[in-house]
């Protein structure tokens, strides 16, 4: 057992997931919502994804994207707080795994895409999984996007190539990667895009630049990956996520949701926060 492993352990021991539950119900009440990213969601993984959704209808309600905007402007009604998925990369089992799973747990999510890696068939998903490097699986397709975007689920834009949009990429660059790969996106669904993710999650891995290209893009609202959950009077902007994985065994899940990480997470999060928006 590493020492992640035994520090999960005992905060199971300790009772640490209902502890933070209630004192994040202490804390905001039913009025926020917390936001899980994933990635790759293979059958392998699908019984303990299903597992992880149970565990989440006992404590939080399905969201929805647009409870997200209900939450920020402090309309959020409900008994219990609230739960939003999200998944990155665009992976064919988020499609035919995942979704099916959250289709029947009344689950809405929202799909973030690489604009220029989806492809336009399963053939040509298949060959650029084989000249990728590091991918788990090939991606979905452009159809089977927008057979998500007609199910009630969202399609966002994870930038065009998949790139860490640190502060050394030119203007040019950025433009393409957000504000150009979020129209040609938007085309290729036939409906708006009007949520964009950050790549990566890494501190430098979020640039000024980038941010700025961003705000000009208009995106209604930006995701990011630094654990906290959305409040009243959040910024849309601002959205930050949980990370967890089909793979992970319940008692990690656990340990992520009881928000001990957010607190490890806060001096990042100050951090960027001075860097991008100028404040403390």
């Amino acid at each position: 057992m590493n020492l992640k492993q035994a520090v999960i352990a005992a905060a199971g021991r300790l009772g640490c997931f209902p502890l933070g539950l209630a004192a994040q119900r202490l804390a905001w009440g039913r009025r926020f919502v917390r936001v899980l990213n994933y990635h790759a969601t293979p059958e392998r993984d699908a019984a303990g994804l299903e597992r992880q959704l149970a565990l989440y209808l006992a404590h939080f309600d399905p969201a929805e994207p647009g409870d997200l905007d209900a939450c920020v402007e402090g309309r959020l009604t409900g008994e219990r707080p609230r739960l939003l998925i999200t998944f990155d990369d665009g992976y064919r089992s988020n499609h035919d795994v995942a979704a099916p799973l959250l289709e029947k747990h009344g689950f809405r999510a929202c799909f973030f895409l690489p604009e220029a890696e989806i492809a336009t068939d399963r053939a040509a998903a298949v060959a650029a999984f084989a000249a990728a490097r590091d991918e788990p699986e090939p991606r979905m397709t452009w159809a089977e996007a927008r057979s998500l975007a007609g199910r009630g689920h969202r399609v966002g834009c994870h930038t065009r190539t998949h790139v860490r949009l640190a502060d050394d990429l030119p203007a040019e660059r950025l433009a393409d990667e957000i504000t150009l790969a979020g129209r040609d996106a938007a085309r290729k669904l036939d409906r708006p895009v009007e949520d964009f993710c950050w790549v990566g999650g890494e501190e430098w891995s979020y640039g000024a630049g980038a941010f700025d290209e961003i705000r000009r893009a208009g995106y209604r609202r930006v995701f990011m990956t630094n654990l906290y959950p959305v409040l009243p009077g959040s910024s849309p902007i601002w959205i930050q996520r949980t990370n967890v994985e089909a793979s992970w065994p319940i008692e990690q899940v656990k340990f992520y949701l009881s928000g001990i990480m957010d607190l490890a997470y806060a001096p990042k999060r100050r951090r960027l926060a001075r860097k991008l928006l100028g404040r403390g």
